[in-house]
């Protein structure tokens, strides 16, 4: 679906810190949203974590940066990386160009799928979110 100018595919899962989550089988692929990368500019570089990692919910697993942006990743789920995109290291501007597809981030076997029912799926609800962050964006541009 398309909230304003930002692409928000539905059959995905939202987190408030950006992220989108995509259940596949027993794992779950991680990436960011249209909006926080349009935000951010054209991506110049992306700090992943290494395979066998694991991470609690909430907390920093990578960065992602442009030109006048860092934005640290904070982790929807908790779960140990099984996979992560390091294609990214070479040419990070996909996850600028492509966010829902070759600018993923990072697979994870969570802790518990159930965790990922917790996150943003109802369209409306990400609807609402989205225009209050949008809103929330343009008063801090201005």
């Amino acid at each position: 679906m398309k909230i304003s100018d930002f692409e928000m595919p539905e059959g995905l899962y939202y987190s408030e810190s950006y992220a989108w989550v995509k259940r596949e089988g027993d794992l779950v692929r991680i990436g960011v949203i249209d909006f926080a990368v349009k935000l951010a500019g054209k991506i110049e570089y992306v700090d992943l974590p290494l395979y066998g990692e694991h991470f609690e919910k909430d907390e920093i697993f990578g960065t992602v940066e442009s030109g006048k942006w860092v934005g640290e990743m904070i982790m929807p789920v908790s779960g140990e990386i099984a996979d992560t995109n390091t294609p990214l290291l070479k040419n990070p501007s996909l996850v600028y160009d492509d966010p829902y597809g070759e600018g993923w981030l990072i697979v994870v076997n969570p802790d518990n799928m159930d965790d990922v029912s917790l996150l943003m799926s109802n369209p409306e609800e990400i609807k609402a979110w989205l225009k209050k962050e949008i809103k929330a964006a343009e008063k801090v541009k201005k």
